[in-house]
């Protein structure tokens, strides 16, 4: 017999069907249905008895599904349908994961049976450029079904403890029990990786998804460095066959760690790399929008503000293609207009004079429109956004604008801000001839210099700069 096991993710929809049927009372139900072409039902009863025999599955955790799902007639491959019918059921019976399948007709004496798993509630398992799938385990033998399940067995219970744990943490303690669970299950993995011989590369989409996890959760836990070594574990098990990466959500958070860790060449590579993949796959998937977001970051951090600004675009195009947006959608929405915004003004300043107003005025949109879509939402507007917009008043000469603007700011401990703030606003004055309070703030930007922490110093020499652009603009010598 050969086993086929596949992976796949997804999430729920509405159920039209005539069975009641029982609700899971754990966030970590496993409902398995009947296989298609069994009548006698044995591979249901051998799937749930292998996972209830299993010292980790609780018997309350695996439900059977009286019913067959997918495969239309003379079908056997992977359809949309089953895997619809899988998230109806699942949806249903509030299981975290449906199992089905089917057994085909019998090739030469040997049977061959495929089975799926359908994630109803997640979003972010490894999946492949073609389909949802993540991966497939073979067998030949019928005691390799019973290994097979073995190792499911003591897998996906740890896999899905720890997801539920890591979407309801809010505790440092909770984030600490999601990690364990992850970490189990890895082992888990890794503890039968070598004994399995034509399986391989299943295993290590399996484990990228695991990696990509414990990833998030150590990220959570503010252990940076550790989060980064498994974001890599996850793209380097999910590489094609030319080296590029595949799993854009592992790579795209990857990229966003690295930069917060001023890694910035670094993230720039990866964010490029995973960029190449989000245009094989027809701009299609949504979290290259969050690819693409922090691609822009990483570009604007190296002053690239016109290639910023198109992935910025990038971003929020795709973005508002999305039916169903939620908070979190509309949030990425308006930070990619807010830092559309400041990328197109800082470009600006690079430009002859004839040549400025026009992306000054596509800057002063973006702001806008970040700003109403974080009111509509409710969400809190960052201070620092106003950075912007007087950046914006003070290319048009509306100095005063830019100074009303600009000392409205507090930003406590934000020291390269601060520095920032203050030689705009020593410009500003400057051009309204208001000597004392142009020493003032450049005497700030040195005292920034001398208070702030080693980590985060300002650079004064490209605050005064600064200075000395905006002094030329309005005529006076630098």
């Amino acid at each position: 017999m050969s086993v086929l096991i596949i992976f796949s993710t997804g999430w729920a929809f509405t159920l039209n069907d005539t069975y009641a049927l029982p609700e899971f009372k754990t966030d970590s139900g496993i409902l398995v249905s009947r296989i298609s072409g069994d009548p006698n039902n044995q591979n249901q009863i051998k799937l749930v008895n292998t996972m209830t025999n299993s010292e980790i599955m609780p018997p309350d955790h695996v439900m059977k599904l009286p019913v067959r799902i997918g495969f239309p007639y003379g079908q056997t491959s992977i359809n949309d349908q089953g895997h619809s019918q899988a998230r109806e059921y699942g949806d249903a019976t509030q299981a975290a994961v449906v199992l089905w399948g089917k057994q085909l007709e019998p090739i030469k004496a040997a049977t061959q049976v495929t089975l799926n798993l359908t994630f109803i509630k997640n979003d972010a398992l490894f999946k492949s450029q073609q389909s949802e799938v993540i991966g497939a385990l073979s067998a030949t033998e019928l005691s390799d079904l019973n290994s097979s399940l073995d190792r499911l067995s003591e897998m996906l219970p740890r896999f899905l403890e720890g997801y539920r744990r890591y979407h309801k943490a809010q505790t440092e303690r909770e984030f600490e029990q999601a990690r364990k669970s992850f970490s189990n299950a890895i082992k888990a993995v890794d503890l039968n990786f070598n004994k399995e011989t034509g399986n391989h590369a299943t295993f290590e989409k399996i484990q990228a998804s695991l990696h990509f996890y414990l990833g998030n959760t150590l990220q959570a836990l503010g252990y940076n460095g550790e989060a980064i070594n498994e974001y890599k574990k996850a793209v380097n098990k999910t590489l094609d066959k030319y080296g590029s990466p595949l799993y854009i959500e592992a790579a795209s958070n990857l990229g966003w760690l690295l930069r917060v860790e001023d890694k910035i060449i670094e993230a720039t590579e990866i964010l490029s790399a995973i960029d190449s993949t989000c245009e094989r796959a027809d701009r299609k998937k949504w979290a290259c929008a969050y690819v693409w977001y922090n691609l822009g970051h990483a570009l604007s951090d190296q002053k690239q503000y016109q290639q910023a600004s198109v992935f910025f675009n990038l971003a929020i195009n795709r973005i508002r293609e999305k039916s169903d947006r939620d908070k979190g959608d509309i949030r990425l929405e308006a930070y990619s207009h807010q830092n559309l915004a400041y990328s197109l003004v800082r470009h600006a300043t690079t430009l002859e004079t004839n040549k400025k107003p026009s992306f000054v005025d596509d800057a002063q949109k973006a702001w806008e429109k970040g700003q109403t879509a974080l009111d509509k939402a409710e969400f809190e507007i960052p201070e620092y956004f106003q950075i912007t917009l007087g950046r914006i008043h003070i290319e048009r000469h509306h100095w005063n604008q830019a100074i009303e603007v600009l000392t409205s700011l507090v930003l406590e401990q934000k020291w390269e801000m601060k520095a920032t703030v203050n030689s705009l606003l020593a410009g500003a004055y400057s051009c309204i001839s208001d000597v004392k309070q142009t020493k003032k703030h450049m005497l700030a930007i040195v005292g920034f210099g001398v208070s702030s922490p080693m980590k985060s110093k300002p650079n004064i020499s490209e605050s005064m700069q600064e200075i000395k652009r905006i002094q030329k603009m309005c005529g006076l010598p630098s």
